[in-house]
C-alpha cells in the first residue's frame, strides 16, 4: 500500500492513519537524491523524522539503513505496546489477550478476593485490570478505533484471540483529548490484516494435570486438562488492492476446584434437610468441575478504493460456557454457583478518507449484539448463610441475564498547518441495555451458627418481590478538539479540550463535562537519548449500567414485610426454612417461569419437626 504527501514549505510532513507494520520511506525532490529508509510502525506511535538531502551527482539514490529511533520524541502520552512477534512468542496459559497488559508498567491484576470465575455481567474471564492504581471498572478497551467495552459491568467487552492481534498498547497515563470515557488506562488493539502473500497458521495448546503440583489443602492433584487450538489464514484477493484475514480458535477447559465444608458439617446440614423435605440439592463438598468452553472468530477485509481511500470490514464472534462459574469455592457449596452463557458478536466498518496533502478523515461505525445467561444452579430452594460454616441454594449475588445492543459512529479530522497538527472528532455511541437480577426471589436466610441452623433460628431474612427486569437506554456523546504543536525540534506540546456526557435513565445529567488535557514532550539534549513528558487532564468516568440498574430496581422493588418483621428476643427468631411446592423454570427459560416463595409458605420449621 503506497501513501504520498507533500511537505510544505518549511519542509514540514505528516502521516497519519498508516496500518501498523513495516514500511519504506522514500523522499525526492528535481535535483537532489532520493532518500529512502526502512520504518516500522507499532500501534499509537508517533515519531519524528528529519530528512537530509544531497545535491544530485552521479548516484541517483541513497538508501539509509537504520532502525526507526526507540524513543518516540513527539508523544507526550506514557504508553507500552506489545508488538506481534512478541505475542506470538510469549507462553501465555489460557491466552487471554487482556493479559498482555500485565507487561506494561504501571498495570496490575485486581484483588478482588472473588469465588467468581467471570465477573459482574462480563462474559470475559477474570475481574479485570487496575492501571496507575485505579478501579477496574474505569479503563476502556479499544479494537481498531472502536469500543470493546461492556458498559454494564464497566470492564471489557468480546474478547478476541492473540493470534487475530497485530499489537497491542496500554496508555497508562497522560491521554489526549481523544481519548475519553474512562479514568483509568486505555488498551488500543489493532486487529491483523491480510497482506500481498498467502500466510496461514495452525496451533495447539495442550495441559494436563500430571503436569501441575498437588493441591496444598488435599494432597492430590485436582482433575485438569485444557485443549486450546485454532488457525489462521490471509492474503490477498486482488493483489495490492484487497486483503482478508481469519482466525478461529476454541478452548476446552476441564478443570476442578475445591470446596472446603467440613464432612461433618454436610452431613448434619443434610440430615435435617431431609427431615424437613427440602426440595433443593444437598449440600456437597471436595471437589467439584469447573469447565470452561469458548469460541473466538475474526473475519477481516481490507480494500483500498484508491490511493487516498481505505475500507476495512471486520467481523467478531465469543461465545463460552461454563459451569460452576459463579459463586462457589471455599465455604460456598456447588448449588449455589450459576452457570454462564454467553454470545457476542460485532460488525465494523471503517473508511480513511486522504482529502488533501494535509487534511485526512477517519470514520468508523460498529453494531454489537451481547446475550449472557448466568442462573443459579439451584433454582428451588432459598440462599441459605450459615456463618462460618456453609452457604448453599440459590445464588441472588449477580445478575442472572445480561441482553445488550451497542451501535457505535465515529468521525475523526486531521489537518497539519505549519507547526501544528489538528485533530477532533466526535463519537455517538448508544447501548440499549437490559439487566435481569432476580436476586433473593427464593429467599435468604443467615443462621449465626450451625447449632441454631438445626434448632431453625435464623438472624436474619431477606427477599426479593417484584420485577426483576430493567431496561435502559444510554446515549453517550463525545466530542474533542486537539492541537500537536511543534514549537521547537526537541519540544512538542498538546493541548485539546474533551467533552464527554453520558445520559442515564432517571438521574439528573450534568453536562458541565468540559475536559482540558494539556501535555509536553522535551528531548532535552541532541542526541535525543531522553525524553521527559509531562501531562495534565481532567477526566469524566462513566457509570457502569448495572449499578444504575441496581439504584433503580431498588427505588421501584422496595418492601416493607411485616410477615418477618419481629421482636428477637435474646436475638433469636423463630422462623425457618420451608420450600413451597411451586414448579421452577429451569436455567434456560425465561423470568415468568421463576416463582418465587409466597412467604406464608415459611411459618412452620424446624422446631415443629
Amino acid at each position: 500500500v503506497a501513501v504520498e504527501t507533500t511537505t510544505d514549505t518549511d519542509g514540514r510532513f505528516r502521516f497519519p492513519y498508516l496500518r501498523i507494520g513495516s514500511y519504506e520511506l522514500r523522499t525526492r525532490m528535481p535535483g537532489f537524491r532520493e532518500d529512502a529508509r526502512a520504518l516500522t510502525l507499532s500501534a499509537g506511535s508517533a515519531f519524528d523524522l528529519t530528512l537530509h538531502l544531497d545535491v544530485a551527482g552521479v548516484d541517483a539514490a541513497v538508501t539509509v539503513v537504520a532502525e526507526v529511533p526507540t524513543l518516540e520524541t513527539a508523544r507526550s502520552q506514557i504508553a507500552g505496546t506489545i508488538p506481534q512477534a512478541e505475542i506470538d512468542r510469549l507462553p501465555m496459559n489460557g491466552r487471554n489477550f487482556l493479559d498482555l497488559a500485565l507487561l506494561v508498567p504501571g498495570v496490575s491484576p485486581t484483588n478482588t478476593n472473588s469465588t467468581q470465575l467471570f465477573a459482574e455481567t462480563s462474559g470475559v474471564p477474570g475481574q479485570g485490570l487496575s492501571v496507575a492504581s485505579q478501579r477496574n471498572f474505569s479503563n476502556s478497551v479499544i479494537v481498531d478505533g472502536l469500543s470493546a467495552n461492556d458498559d454494564a459491568a464497566g470492564l471489557s467487552g468480546i474478547p478476541f484471540g492473540t493470534d487475530a492481534i497485530e499489537e497491542f498498547q496500554v496508555v497508562t497515563g497522560g491521554g489526549q483529548a481523544e481519548l475519553g470515557r474512562a479514568l483509568g488506562g486505555y488498551v488500543n488493539v489493532v486487529t491483523r490484516s491480510g497482506t500481498s502473500t498467502l500466510r496461514g497458521t495452525a496451533y495447539g495448546f495442550f495441559r494436563d494435570d500430571a503436569l501441575n503440583g498437588t493441591n496444598a489443602l488435599t494432597g492430590t492433584k485436582l482433575p485438569m486438562d485444557q485443549q486450546q487450538f485454532g488457525a489462521s489464514v490471509g492474503g490477498p484477493l486482488v493483489r495490492n488492492r484487497t486483503f482478508y484475514f481469519a482466525n478461529v480458535e476454541q478452548r476446552r477447559l476441564d478443570q476442578t476446584g475445591l470446596v472446603t465444608i467440613t464432612p461433618d458439617n454436610v452431613t448434619a446440614i443434610n440430615n435435617r434437610l431431609a427431615q424437613v423435605g427440602y426440595q433443593g440439592q444437598r449440600v456437597a463438598t471436595g471437589i467439584y468441575p469447573n469447565p470452561v468452553h469458548s469460541l473466538t472468530a475474526l473475519g477481516k477485509i481490507d480494500h483500498q478504493l484508491s490511493g487516498a481511500d481505505q475500507l476495512s470490514v471486520r467481523y467478531a464472534y465469543y461465545k463460552v460456557n461454563s459451569d460452576n462459574a459463579r459463586g462457589v469455592g471455599q465455604l460456598s457449596a456447588p448449588s449455589s454457583s450459576t452457570s454462564v452463557d454467553n454470545v457476542d458478536q460485532s460488525v465494523a466498518v471503517s473508511n480513511v478518507l486522504t482529502l488533501s496533502s494535509n487534511t485526512v478523515n477517519e470514520t468508523r461505525v460498529q453494531v454489537a449484539r451481547g446475550d449472557l445467561q448466568a442462573y443459579s444452579t439451584d433454582l428451588i430452594g432459598p440462599q441459605v448463610t450459615i456463618t462460618g460454616v456453609a452457604t448453599f441454594g440459590t445464588f441472588g449475588s449477580s445478575p442472572t441475564r445480561r441482553q445488550n445492543t451497542l451501535f457505535q459512529a465515529v468521525d475523526n479530522i486531521s489537518h497539519r498547518t505549519g507547526a501544528h497538527a489538528l485533530r477532533a472528532g466526535v463519537d455517538l455511541l448508544y447501548n440499549d441495555d437490559t439487566i435481569t437480577f432476580l436476586r433473593s426471589f427464593r429467599g435468604a436466610y443467615t443462621f449465626s451458627s450451625l447449632a441454631n441452623f438445626l434448632t431453625g433460628n435464623y438472624s436474619g431474612y431477606a427477599q426479593t418481590f417484584g420485577n426483576p427486569v430493567v431496561s435502559q437506554t444510554n446515549p453517550n456523546v463525545g466530542l474533542y478538539g486537539q492541537d500537536e504543536w511543534r514549537a521547537h525540534p526537541r519540544l512538542t506540546f498538546n493541548f485539546g479540550l474533551s467533552y464527554d456526557l453520558q445520559f442515564l435513565k432517571t438521574i439528573t445529567t450534568d453536562r458541565k463535562n468540559i475536559s482540558p488535557r494539556g501535555g509536553f514532550a522535551w528531548t532535552p539534549f541532541a542526541s535525543r537519548r531522553m525524553v521527559v513528558r509531562g501531562s495534565y487532564g481532567l477526566i469524566y468516568d462513566r457509570v457502569p449500567l448495572r449499578a444504575l440498574a441496581n439504584a433503580l430496581r431498588e427505588a421501584r422493588l422496595s418492601v416493607h414485610d411485616p410477615v418477618h418483621e419481629q421482636a428477637r428476643g435474646g436475638g433469636v427468631g423463630r422462623r425457618v426454612l420451608e420450600i413451597a411446592p411451586a414448579a421452577v423454570g429451569g436455567a434456560g427459560e425465561g423470568v415468568d417461569d421463576l416463582i418465587p416463595f409466597d412467604p406464608e409458605a415459611f411459618v412452620d420449621g424446624l422446631l415443629h419437626v
